[in-house]
């Protein structure tokens, strides 16, 4: 082999491993480019997944707020309703079912105290002696009441 070629096998050898080299530390480069990345995206995940968690958790406590309290107004009127109180009535004024709801029990306590009333009034006049005594509002008597 002569010297010519030897030191053209040499340069192109240098050459080869300059570019391995210079491949090499372009692959480190993407990589370590790679694993921030992926710690950005680690941690943009888990920011994300912690908000729609506290999110969740705040629209919950609302929801549940919008219903507890409906109930709890129409359990303490029901409460004062078994103890005998018919005058008894429910402060919630809304559109929705727990409106409704607040809606019937209202004319139900008034129908029922007007019934009472009507009966309180004719064992009254039955009791002073008035056998012919009727009920004055026969249109507060209502299905079963109708009997």
């Amino acid at each position: 082999m002569d010297l010519g070629a030897f030191l053209d096998a040499g340069i192109k050898m240098g050459f080869l491993t300059s570019k391995m080299a210079q491949v090499e530390q372009e692959s480190h480069d993407q990589y370590e480019e790679s694993m921030k990345m992926l710690d950005y995206l680690y941690i943009a995940s888990v920011l994300i997944s912690g908000a729609a968690f506290i999110l969740t958790c705040l629209i919950a406590l609302r929801l549940t707020k919008l219903i507890l309290v409906p109930v709890q107004k129409l359990e303490e009127v029901m409460k004062e309703v078994v103890k005998g109180n018919l005058s008894a009535d429910v402060e919630y004024d809304s559109k929705d079912e727990f409106g409704e709801m607040a809606t019937y029990m209202h004319e139900m306590n008034t129908g029922v105290a007007a019934i009472i009333k009507d009966i309180e009034r004719i064992l009254t006049a039955m009791a002073g002696g008035d056998f012919s005594a009727r009920s004055a509002d026969r249109s507060s008597y209502i299905g079963d009441y109708k009997k």
